[in-house]
């Protein structure tokens, strides 16, 4: 729990550990029989913020209606875990990260890299947010921006509305790159 989620009174019993919820808030149906569910669009929101993760949760179906299923996590780690999951569903497709530069365990930038070397998360599209960082990071992020046309940057505060333009954004450069890889 961070020290902001502490002043607003944040109960840490709601907000512990990585979370997947439906966009609609449900956890779907369980009983539906794998053959019969259609590919989910996930997105993992990561950040040490539990009231960006509640926001996200909250806002993002508003921002970007055709995304299904969002998941959260407090720190790169747990994002990482919640990445594989996503990655390994043959009934999910990881269409955006969005993630918080400064926190602990892991940072956005070791997300980020972490995510490029894995199998299926090279061409995941990644959106960083941050408030403030550390110059050396600062000079990572602006590397990143150059080579990867899949990256974007926010700062913090933000508007909800732009964080779903600019995932819908990436999702139809992602798209643009696939249909291009499929000519050659």
């Amino acid at each position: 729990m961070s020290e902001n989620d502490k002043e607003l009174g944040v109960d840490p019993a709601a907000t512990s550990g990585a979370d997947s919820v439906l966009m609609d808030g449900s956890l779907g149906n369980p009983g539906t029989p794998a053959e019969h569910v259609a590919p989910r669009d996930c997105v993992v929101v990561v950040d040490d913020e539990s009231i960006v993760r509640r926001l996200m949760q909250r806002g993002l179906p508003k921002a970007a209606p055709d995304l299904t299923i969002l998941s959260t996590a407090e720190n790169g780690a747990e994002g990482l875990v919640e990445i594989d999951k996503i990655l390994s569903d043959l009934h999910s497709r990881l269409v955006c990260v969005v993630s918080d530069q400064m926190m602990p365990v892991m940072n956005g930038v070791e997300l980020y890299e972490a995510l490029r070397g894995r199998d299926g998360g090279k061409d995941v599209p990644f959106l960083m947010m941050s408030g403030w960082m550390p110059e050396d990071l600062q000079a990572k992020v602006e590397a990143i921006k150059k080579v990867d046309p899949l990256f974007r940057f926010i700062d913090k505060p933000f508007v909800l509305a732009d964080v779903g333009n600019t995932i819908q954004e990436l999702i139809r450069i992602r798209a643009i790159f696939a249909a291009a890889r499929e000519v050659d």
